[in-house]
């Protein structure tokens, strides 16, 4: 795979990995979901279908940092210390944020790869559009996935049998008929 892609146009490599980056990012909004039902009720086969599609309801619509705001809050609220949960979420977001990618959206305004653009919009209204190095950007990505995986680890050996089980319940009751 990794020779696959050094053959890649550099913007190209840089798509594919931005394109895994988003992949990521989603499962990771899904995860803080799953996370905030856990702290709740830790034990994900005892949750019922009502209690996850009322969840879902409540905390699906908020952004990557509103969903971060509640199971921090629920963190410092718990009976049981969690800052190391609480401390890997923050390193994640300190990733990502670090190089705007959950901020942006990435142009091809020539079509055919010779240059990328990064437009991010920002408040007060202000529009920022900016070239896209190539170089070390796929590095980028490699310390968001490190810093990912320390976070499925911590959660995982703090609520076995972890985010993957709780993540498919998750999903099969939100499809399920109350």
């Amino acid at each position: 795979m990794v020779k696959t892609l050094s053959l890649l146009h550099p913007a190209q490599r840089f798509l594919y990995e931005y394109g895994a980056f988003v992949s990521f990012w989603g499962h990771f909004e899904m995860s803080l979901e799953v996370l905030s039902l856990l702290l709740q009720k830790p034990d994900s086969a005892a949750w019922t279908n009502t209690e996850v599609q009322n969840h879902c309801q409540r905390i699906n619509p908020k952004t990557a940092g509103g969903k971060r705001e509640v199971v921090l809050t629920q963190i410092a609220h718990a009976p049981e210390d969690y800052t190391d949960i609480g401390e890997a979420i923050k390193k994640v977001f300190q990733v990502a944020e670090r190089n705007d990618w959950i901020h942006c959206v990435i142009l091809n305004p020539k079509g055919d790869f010779s240059e990328m653009r990064r437009l991010r919009i920002h408040q007060p209204f202000r529009v920022e559009n900016t070239a896209v190095a190539f170089e070390g950007a796929t590095e980028d990505f490699a310390a968001f996935y490190q810093a990912y995986g320390e976070f499925e680890q911590v959660v995982n050996r703090r609520f076995p049998p972890g985010l993957i089980q709780g993540a498919n319940r998750y999903l099969v009751k939100l499809q399920s008929r109350p």
